[in-house]
């Protein structure tokens, strides 16, 4: 499960989804990357993006939420406030 990582650790997830798969230089992905301007994404890459996500981490990622993502950043708190729903603490409740 992939439900306790932290950002670095889910930008990496996410670096290595956009190298894999879209072919970009893992030299131009960051947080304050555009993903339309300087990572040359459009919107089918959007989805393709979405579909690679939601293989990754075996849950549906709100796709709304993607769509509206702008940037890397935008990116990972969109999986940030999946994880926390999904993550929710089930040890140590007491």
């Amino acid at each position: 499960m992939v439900n306790s990582l932290n950002q670095t650790e889910l930008l990496e997830k996410v670096t290595e989804v956009l190298v894999d798969h879209f072919e970009l230089e893992r030299s131009l992905i960051n947080p304050e990357a555009r993903l339309q301007e300087d990572l040359d994404l459009d919107s089918i890459d959007g989805i393709e993006l979405i579909l690679k996500l939601e293989e990754q981490y075996g849950e549906k990622i709100s796709a709304e939420r993607l769509k509206a993502a702008k940037t890397v950043k935008d990116v990972l708190e969109a999986l940030e406030d999946k994880m926390q729903v999904k993550g929710e603490p089930s040890s140590d409740s007491g």
